[in-house]
């Protein structure tokens, strides 16, 4: 076993030298000696001590307190006071420096044995201590959920950098401060304040789980939807001495729940579309077949025959809404031939140019090389045609329309951004208005059937409907970007073909 190695420092030469034979005789390794202080913290540099014995009153410009305090801000050296003075203003200028031991002048052998084996395993206490705390702050430094915890007061002791990110409170700032300062929780609903549940945890000695409609509302105005968990901090004896705080930002998983919802509400939706559409159909058949034979047995100047004009006509119109119908559901029959995507674009787009107000500024971009896609050109047109319409009506006082062609490549990192469109290559269409725009409400609302923002008698509500079915029977994705009085981006993606 290696013997504990001491270092001394001390002005007074034979009081030195004499302190030299009692530390050898007793077992300690003196691996040097100082009379100063700007001596001592040369030469521990050297040496490496696991120890040094200091004498408060030394000759020059720093005594052993000053020496002390520069040695501890630079090395992990447990120091021992030697002294012969013991007045109030020495021992609280000492007490500054942490020494680990405080021994009059004279000393005993056994006293100076007792103090140094006390210190040397003080210090290794410490230091294991000192690596647990490390250990404990780097493990919660490095979760990827913000972790806050409080003394039994409910005071912030600690933050990890998640925390301080999401609360933008930087741990400097919060420590000391009330945790419902540092973490304003409220309810999404009711918009009440919550009560943090690290203090009911502390109170009910138990773990207390938030994990619905709770909102955390940052330092800088930010909210953020977030699942948290308080627990208490108990000691062995069973007592409560803190609590802990673990938290999460949940807003991805919200907007993946609430997409997962909305497609499944789509998907109950389409299947009754569906079956009203083709027992409709049934019924349109038969309306269409006796109104065509009635017309047909009557002489063209009858009252009569004018009336099934009418019939027909509507009965037409209701055929239409059955295959907007059958379009959502996706069970409408489509004939996808292979087609430039660029040509198609611009033949129906020059069929729209001249419907379009004069108010309204268009301008169309074809991207070069987009390539072929596979598609039924009666379905696009439909589909284009809706989305131009669309734009038009958002702008009733003018504005500008942009049509769009692109060549895309999804990339798989970019995916985990987009949801439920696979990588690969696309041909992308994309039509921008400077209109009215609309409101989140409106967007969650807007593929489905029968939902329209327009006057009673102007509109069916199955445009949009129609147009998601289209894009979905011909395995592509849309996506809708707008906000009030910013406009609307529509980009509808196909899949490309070799």
């Amino acid at each position: 076993m290696n013997k504990p190695r001491v270092f001394i420092t001390e002005d007074e030469r034979l009081v030195a030298i004499s302190l030299q034979w009692k530390l050898n005789s007793l077992g300690y390794d003196v691996v040097g000696i100082a009379s100063s202080g700007q001596e001592t913290i040369e030469k521990i540099i050297e040496t490496h001590p696991d120890l040094i014995l200091m004498d408060i009153k030394l000759k020059g410009s720093l005594d052993g307190i000053e020496t002390a305090d520069q040695l501890r801000s630079k090395f992990d050296i447990p120091i021992i006071y030697l002294t012969a003075y013991d007045d109030d203003a020495t021992l609280q200028r000492a007490k500054i420096t942490e020494p680990f031991g405080y021994l009059l002048k004279p000393y005993q052998a056994r006293d100076l044995r007792t103090t140094i084996e006390m210190a040397l395993y003080k210090h290794t206490i410490d230091r294991e201590l000192k690596a647990k705390e490390q250990w404990s702050q780097a493990t919660l430094s490095s979760i990827g959920e913000g972790v806050v915890t409080t003394d039994i007061h409910g005071k912030v002791t600690f933050m990890n950098s998640v925390a301080e990110q999401l609360t933008q409170w930087l741990q400097t700032e919060a420590v000391g401060r009330e945790i419902s300062k540092v973490l304003n929780l409220v309810n999404v609903k009711s918009g009440q304040t919550i009560a943090n549940p690290i203090m009911t945890a502390m109170a009910t000695k138990q773990v207390v789980n938030q994990a619905e409609d709770t909102m955390l509302i940052a330092k800088d105005g930010r909210t953020i939807p977030i699942d948290n968990s308080g627990a208490p901090i108990i000691d062995d004896q069973g007592q409560v001495n803190g609590g802990v705080l673990v938290f999460r930002d949940v807003t991805e998983r919200r907007e993946l729940e609430e997409q997962l919802h909305q497609s499944k509400k789509l998907e109950a939706l389409g299947q009754l579309a569906a079956g009203v559409a083709h027992h409709f159909n049934n019924l349109l058949t038969s309306i269409i077949g006796y109104a065509t034979f009635a017309k047909d047995t009557l002489p063209k100047d009858q009252l009569a025959a004018n009336d099934l004009e009418r019939v027909l006509e509507a009965s037409g119109k209701a055929a239409t809404l059955t295959h907007q119908l059958l379009a959502f559901a996706r069970q409408e029959q489509i004939q996808p031939h292979l087609t430039d995507f660029n040509l198609l674009v611009k033949k129906i787009w020059d069929n729209l140019i001249d419907s379009i107000q004069a108010s309204i500024s268009c301008r169309v971009v074809f991207a070069p090389d987009v390539g072929a896609v596979k598609l039924d050109t009666s379905q696009f047109e439909q589909l284009l045609t809706h989305l131009v319409d669309n734009a038009c009506d958002a702008m009733p006082t003018g504005g500008q329309l942009i049509v769009e062609t692109q060549k895309a490549w999804i990339q798989e990192a970019y995916c985990d951004q987009i949801i439920d469109i696979p990588p690969g290559e696309y041909a992308l269409l994309i039509v921008t208005d400077t209109g009215l725009g609309m409101t989140d409400e409106v967007k969650a609302h807007l593929f489905e059937p029968f939902f329209t923002t327009k006057p009673v008698g102007q509109g069916t509500g199955l445009g949009l409907a129609t147009c998601l079915g289209i894009v979905k029977q011909h395995h592509g994705h849309i996506f809708l970007q707008s906000s009030p009085k910013e406009g609307t981006c529509v980009k509808v993606f196909f899949p490309a073909q070799p």
